[in-house]
């Protein structure tokens, strides 16, 4: 079962991906960056205990388990 922390995680990465390539189709983002669509991508930054806390909730939380490969845009995230 997907929550609201996995489907916004999701919707960030997804966003940063389409900002490399603003003219690409949907289909050719996930051709490009096929990890987009493992169910899982959030573990490798978030530990289940940070998704679930209340602070994740209400609020930004930086990943606890390693940092996102890429820097988000000013006013994102932070």
């Amino acid at each position: 079962m997907s929550t609201f922390d996995d489907l916004m995680g999701e919707v960030m990465s997804t966003a940063y991906h389409m900002g490399e390539a603003p003219a690409e189709s949907f289909p050719e983002l996930l051709q490009r960056n096929p990890g987009l669509l493992d169910k899982r991508l959030l573990t490798r930054f978030y530990s289940s205990r940070a998704l679930a806390s209340a602070k994740a909730r209400t609020e930004w939380v930086e990943p606890d388990v390693k940092p996102f490969p890429f820097t988000l845009p000013q006013g994102q995230g932070v």
